[in-house]
């Protein structure tokens, strides 16, 4: 147990340590190169789980996944402070809402190997054979890339016009991958585009995408080629234990398709001065999504626990301490800091900020 922090370091913006987690498939030398070391490598760590409550599936420790803050030169996980002082993390209207968790999870991804075909159940699938209340709706934003093998950064995202549920499924049954691409909407994506993935919508990323991606707290995935670029699949990997059938049961074959699909799941924010808001309306029962630009200085109101990430720039962030941010740095936002300053010193400072579902 980690009791007797102030009230005052409660308050104050809690910066992360970073969190990598073990994937199937590789990439992360654009994370380095983010956090600003000296040196950047690719493998098989390609993803920074930030301000994360969530445990990933498959990970070589019990705890991968989990995210940690340093406080006063001593190491706290995001579990234990939790445990240990939920109302001054999370708030007592969250609590009774959403529980003791933080209700998001938040990544950097980099890819230089593309991922596999995968989809991810919806809340209602994850409820009657998942035993969890939450599906897997994500999001990506754009944060930079790179050019692998001669083609540049893109993701695949839902079903286009020439998708057929029969051919899809007899597709995977054979793994014929190119057969399964074929029917999936191929999208180049540059930096500051923004994509909005609900669960049971086909979809995958490519090689060289650098991005942010806020989810539902779950690992739950469904992935379909058995045998890529760097990974064979074990059935659990692919079906987590339910079976073909089942796992095509998650799949969306009667939503939008094509260009409907795209037009309503995909837009570009590139940076202004003040904040915009990536998220409206429906999406919000999810989690929220704000990006705060200033060259001087900006009041935000946090009204709940928060994740930030510095995406450009340096300067402070201020609640009841004033702390020094630098681009790639992270912070968990408590709620009882109630609100933050940021102050950009110099060049315009960009402050990513992601939050729970609202009510």
């Amino acid at each position: 147990m980690h009791k007797g922090l102030k009230p005052l370091v409660l308050s104050m913006p809690l910066q992360l340590t970073e969190n990598r987690v073990s994937r199937i498939y590789t990439g992360g030398a654009l994370i380095d190169c983010f956090l600003g070391k000296s040196a950047s490598v690719d493998g098989y760590y390609p993803e920074n789980w930030i301000g994360s409550d969530t445990v990933a599936l498959g990970g070589e420790r019990p705890d991968e996944g989990i995210a940690s803050v340093i406080i006063d030169g001593t190491l706290y996980s995001i579990a234990s402070l939790i445990r240990d002082y939920p109302d001054a993390m999370l708030g007592p209207e969250h609590r009774s809402r959403i529980g003791d968790r933080t209700g998001i999870l938040v990544k950097e991804l980099d890819s230089l190997t593309r991922l596999p075909i995968q989809s991810h159940p919806d809340s209602a699938f994850s409820k009657q054979y998942l035993n969890s209340s939450y599906g897997k709706t994500e999001t990506w934003y754009i944060a930079g890339g790179r050019t692998v093998d001669g083609d540049a950064p893109h993701v695949y995202l839902g079903f286009n016009e020439r998708a057929d549920k029969t051919l899809f499924r007899r597709h995977y049954d054979e793994q014929n991958v190119n057969g399964m691409f074929s029917m999936l909407n191929k999208v180049y994506v540059r930096e500051h585009d923004f994509f909005v993935i609900p669960g049971k919508v086909p979809h995958a990323i490519g090689g060289g995408v650098f991005c942010i991606e806020v989810q539902e707290p779950t690992d739950f995935v469904f992935q379909l080629d058995k045998k890529g670029p760097c990974w064979d699949l074990t059935p659990a990997q692919v079906h987590m234990g339910l079976g073909d059938n089942r796992m095509f049961e998650s799949f969306d074959f009667d939503g939008q398709r094509g260009g409907v699909l795209l037009r309503n799941l995909a837009s570009h924010h590139a940076p202004v001065e003040g904040a915009v808001d990536l998220l409206a309306g429906s999406w919000r029962e999810f989690f929220g999504i704000n990006i705060i630009t200033t060259t001087h200085n900006m009041e935000y109101t946090l009204n709940s626990f928060a994740v930030a990430i510095i995406l450009e720039g340096e300067g402070y962030l201020d609640t009841s301490r004033s702390i020094w941010c630098k681009k790639g740095d992270a912070f968990i936002l408590p709620f009882a800091a109630g609100s933050l300053s940021i102050t950009a010193n110099g060049s315009p400072l960009s402050v990513f900020i992601a939050t729970p579902p609202a009510q």
